[in-house]
């Protein structure tokens, strides 16, 4: 026999079950209310954010006059990893590094090739969107129409275009040269 105290007891828990039950036949589970417009916003910023990370980018340095690669040339990237990078390009002008997850809003590169031989702004501040989306060009500061930009420009690519320096400024560099 149950003392008055167990059946308090008892009656207490199923008084919560019957109201248990009752709230379960009121609220109707359906996707679209569990699925709202926040839970999509949410699932396209993870996918965009997957995109932006662990990309390869390809950075060359290539001849503007006729389009060739220019081997053997330092490059130098910063504000990714903490440190400078060194890299240096191969046989066909091109070097790749691969962006750190996450990866910063903004990096420097800058190819250091010889002054002497070579005339190029090569020194780019870029964004790292920009160059996923589109890729990104840096060239010599005065180049204007006449010199051609045979180079392709591909998402993910990094081109600094070079032109050879004047036979004059040859030269002349040594006797400027500090």
């Amino acid at each position: 026999m149950l003392s008055r105290q167990d059946t308090g007891v008892v009656e207490a828990l199923r008084r919560s079950i019957r109201i248990a039950a009752k709230m379960r036949s009121y609220v109707p589970v359906s996707f679209t209310r569990w699925c709202s417009p926040w839970c999509l916003v949410s699932l396209l910023l993870v996918c965009v954010n997957t995109t932006c990370s662990a990309q390869t980018v390809r950075i060359r340095v290539v001849d503007v006059t006729n389009g060739s690669p220019i081997p053997k040339q330092q490059i130098s990237v910063s504000g990714l990893y903490g440190k400078e990078l060194i890299l240096v390009t191969d046989a066909n002008g091109e070097v790749q590094f691969e962006l750190p997850k996450p990866s910063s809003a903004q990096f420097a590169v800058r190819a250091d090739i010889n002054y002497a031989r070579w005339y190029c702004a090569c020194l780019a501040f870029v964004t790292t969107a920009e160059v996923i989306q589109k890729g990104f060009m840096a060239k010599a500061p005065d180049d204007d129409a006449t010199h051609n930009q045979p180079a392709v420009l591909n998402p993910r690519d990094i081109v600094f275009g070079a032109r050879p320096t004047p036979w004059w400024v040859r030269v002349l560099y040594p006797l400027v040269k500090d």
